[in-house]
């Protein structure tokens, strides 16, 4: 189960003889139509093709191989680049790419990341963190962008070219970019 955990600001600003459990949380208000996309809209099957979602449902799977507990950008990309046969693996190499080496390099920068343990595998929670959350609105604005009905591999693709976490930096290597992505 993939969970987001909710960014909240506490409401400092107010006067101190307001008691503490007075307060509550306020959340940011989206300054693009992108942000206002919650990640259970962008979670939900109904959204994706059926490669797609395949792809989100086996990031539980992907995090424990790596003893992670934060769902990211990279996780997303292993996720979809896994399936050498799926919709984002032909696409990179249709635009002359290496799927398998650019797995890889997705990994490679997951592995430098910090990791967990836990005595029973599974047993951690996992989260959404917010390079995902901010590649799934990318993607999402990419099918728009493409007029396409459901988000897919191809869409996450063309994000990951603006990823500032790790995804454009490996994109670039790869020498991919969002004429060549979309010509494939």
């Amino acid at each position: 189960v993939l969970l987001l955990v909710a960014s909240t600001v506490t409401a400092s600003f107010l006067a101190p003889s307001v008691p503490r459990s007075a307060v509550r949380p306020i959340r940011a208000r989206p300054i693009t139509a992108m942000a206002a996309e919650s990640a259970d809209a962008l979670l939900q099957e109904e959204a994706w093709t059926e490669q797609g979602f395949a792809a989100i449902k086996s990031l539980p799977e992907t995090l424990n191989k790596l003893g992670q507990q934060r769902a990211q950008s990279e996780h997303l990309a292993i996720a979809l680049l896994q399936d050498e046969f799926g919709v984002a693996s032909r696409v990179v190499k249709k635009a002359g790419a290496s799927a398998d080496d650019l797995r890889r390099g997705f990994e490679q920068y997951a592995k430098s990341q910090p990791s967990v343990s836990a005595s029973t595998p599974g047993a951690t929670t996992l989260t959404m963190g917010d390079s995902l959350l901010t590649l799934l609105r990318a993607a999402s604005e990419q099918k728009r962008t493409l007029t396409d009905e459901y988000l897919s591999g191809e869409h996450v693709l063309l994000a990951l070219l603006a990823d500032d976490r790790c995804g454009a930096k490996l994109m670039k290597q790869a020498k991919l970019d969002t004429p060549t992505l979309r010509a494939a």
